[in-house]
């Protein structure tokens, strides 16, 4: 597959508007034609980063929006999600598998996202942050 594609979604934050990103990321994979666990592992990536811009950025103020974008091209799947939060250092993220931690309900979504993802980076601006994430997929990810 080698035309570009772009998707893009707008939702309110508040808790039940994960799941529709949820459907939003299967409809994706399901278009780009990805095999079911390279697209479970999508929609699990979105989820979790969807959660935290509702949950941790917007603090859900259902007033303010998180935008998903998706842009894919030549095997390559590139996901922003923006919230209209006031930012965080990602320095001051406890590491979830340290022994400490391990029992938390919360503090695993940016750890499961690099581990599902090539790539995961913040851009922090006036205006929200923007949680921007990529995966480079191999030929035998895609259903023939």
């Amino acid at each position: 597959m080698d035309n570009e594609r772009q998707y893009s979604l707008t939702i309110p934050s508040e808790r039940a508007s994960i799941e529709n990103a949820v459907d939003f990321a299967e409809k994706v994979a399901k278009d780009i034609k990805l095999k079911e666990e390279e697209s479970d592992n999508l929609a699990i990536s979105i989820s979790e980063a969807v959660a935290n811009a509702i949950i941790h950025g917007n603090r859900l103020d259902k007033k303010k929006n998180v935008e998903i974008a998706i842009s894919f091209k030549k095997n390559e799947l590139s996901v922003k999600v923006r919230d209209q939060g006031g930012g965080f250092d990602p320095k001051k993220l406890k590491n979830p598998i340290d022994p400490k931690n391990i029992t938390l309900e919360s503090g695993r979504g940016i750890f499961i996202l690099k581990n599902f993802m090539d790539s995961v980076y913040f851009n922090f601006k006036k205006d929200g942050t923007e949680f921007i994430f990529s995966k480079k997929y191999k030929k035998n990810s895609f259903i023939k």
